[in-house]
């Protein structure tokens, strides 16, 4: 036979240890909501599958428009350069489109979030023209920058020379 020793027996809880149980497990669902509001709150609105597909779809059709407006730009049908025009040339379209549909759907999801007012478009456009520069900056400084002069090239060249 084997020695083993038999565990004495276990009193029942009493009231007092139930009630803290209780509240320990009461506690830690209170406890687990507040991170995962936090967690939400601050979590990117670009952070999910289903807004990654959305860009993926909305991404095409937005490089499609801006690679029109880049190529009217090019051409030499306006007499002058609009003032937008060095900005929307300085990066390729895919980069844009990229970088405008982050910044829409943080921006808006941010504002709903915080007081459910749509955002202003001054600043919204503001934070795209402010990412598009940054990016400019890295690929100048990387080496592979959209050659602005290159691309304006064939405005200025004209038949009557």
């Amino acid at each position: 036979m084997c020695d083993r020793a038999i565990p004495p027996r276990m009193s029942p809880p009493s009231e007092e240890d139930l009630e803290r149980q209780k509240k320990r497990e009461t506690d830690a669902i209170q406890n687990g909501v507040a991170r995962l509001m936090a967690s939400l709150k601050h979590r990117r609105a670009t952070d999910s599958k289903p807004v990654r597909d959305l860009m993926a779809i909305a991404w095409e059709s937005l490089v499609e428009a801006l690679d029109k407006e880049q190529l009217a730009l090019q051409s030499d049908d306006r007499q002058k350069l609009p003032k937008y025009g060095a900005t929307l040339l300085c990066l390729t379209a895919e980069a844009m489109a990229l970088i405008t549909i982050g910044i829409l759907l943080n921006v808006i999801s941010q504002s709903e979030a915080d007081d459910d007012m749509p955002p202003p478009v001054t600043a919204v456009a503001d934070q795209i023209r402010t990412r598009c520069y940054l990016e400019r900056m890295y690929d100048i400084d990387r080496n592979r920058a959209v050659d602005l002069a290159k691309q304006l090239l064939s405005r200025n060249r004209s038949g009557h020379a």
